[in-house]
């Protein structure tokens, strides 16, 4: 899916403007017409995927316009702006390697991390609010800290879950050997 020329230079020029504060600010997803919503996300992958010098996996119209439709439903409160700024960001090398290959898991490995950093920023930014007005002193480290702490209660809920379901497991193949004895024991 290849954009017209003067389309793609217009969102090449709004992708250089993004910026987090800006971001932040932009309308989000679920704020705009699903239709406008759609257009405008297609466009802004079609254009990442166009400037890609990937040689052997990229996406196709079909691919882009899939992707579109899970990004609006996901991440509703989310920017369109979120996105350019994360494929520009994607695209200088600051969230990971392209490694041959351009697809909708990709983008979204790319747009988690950018949202990891734009709410460390947005933490960051409040810590700082907050130091002003009470008088403490809020520094790098400090910040840093905190946003290992929620890199780590993440780590640790997401350890959790998988241990849960794998006991989930576990207890249901009892359950059904179980059934399977006492089927054999009737018999």
């Amino acid at each position: 899916m290849k954009l017209p020329t003067q389309q793609a230079m217009n969102l090449i020029n709004i992708q250089t403007s993004r910026t987090f504060e800006l971001c932040h600010q932009s309308p989000k997803v679920f704020q705009l017409d699903t239709e406008f919503s759609l257009k405008m996300t297609c466009s802004v992958i079609a254009m990442f995927n166009d400037s890609l010098k990937v040689t052997t996996e990229k996406m196709n119209g079909i691919e882009i316009y899939e992707t579109a439709i899970m990004f609006c439903q996901k991440y509703t409160h989310e920017s369109i702006s979120d996105l350019m700024l994360c494929l520009k960001m994607a695209k200088a090398g600051e969230l990971g390697t392209i490694y041959n290959r351009f697809d909708t898991a990709t983008l979204f490995q790319f747009f988690n991390t950018y949202l990891e950093m734009k709410w460390a920023r947005y933490e960051s930014k409040l810590a700082s609010i907050k130091t002003e007005n009470d008088g403490s002193v809020n520094t790098e480290y400090n910040t840093a800290v905190i946003a290992k702490e929620r890199f780590e209660k993440n780590k640790v809920t997401d350890e959790k879950w998988k241990e849960a379901v794998r006991m989930q497991e576990v207890l249901d193949m009892k359950r059904e050997l179980n059934a399977l004895k006492n089927d054999k024991e009737l018999s």
